[in-house]
């Protein structure tokens, strides 16, 4: 499964796992950008991404941008991924959110 040049501007708010692109990532998601907020309002353990809630262990984040505020009532909170078992790779975070520490909020990462 494959997600691909594609962008998000609404705001996404749940009580469960959220993502500016995808909830829970298990294939690509390759060159897209989400420029809306993402919220989780869970309570317990939840995850939150700007662009993916969860990224599995055969899950790829490439070449994505984050834009939008980032924020969840609980911890596992990413500005690409709120979880990550797969891989990231250049891809780079411009929002600020008060979990990130603001050292990270411009580098672009590769793990």
């Amino acid at each position: 499964n494959v997600i691909e040049n594609c962008a998000n501007y609404m705001e996404v708010s749940s009580k469960a796992a959220s993502g500016g692109i995808s909830g829970e990532n298990a294939g690509t998601v390759s060159g897209c950008d989400n420029y809306g907020a993402v919220t989780c309002r869970q309570s317990g353990t939840g995850q939150t991404g700007g662009i993916a809630a969860k990224n599995t262990g055969s899950g790829k984040i490439e070449n994505c941008y984050n834009h939008g505020s980032v924020s969840s009532s609980v911890n596992n909170v990413g500005g690409i991924a709120g979880a990550t078992a797969g891989s990231i790779s250049k891809c780079g975070n411009y929002a600020f959110s008060p979990l990130i520490p603001p050292d990270a909020a411009f580098e672009e990462t590769s793990i």
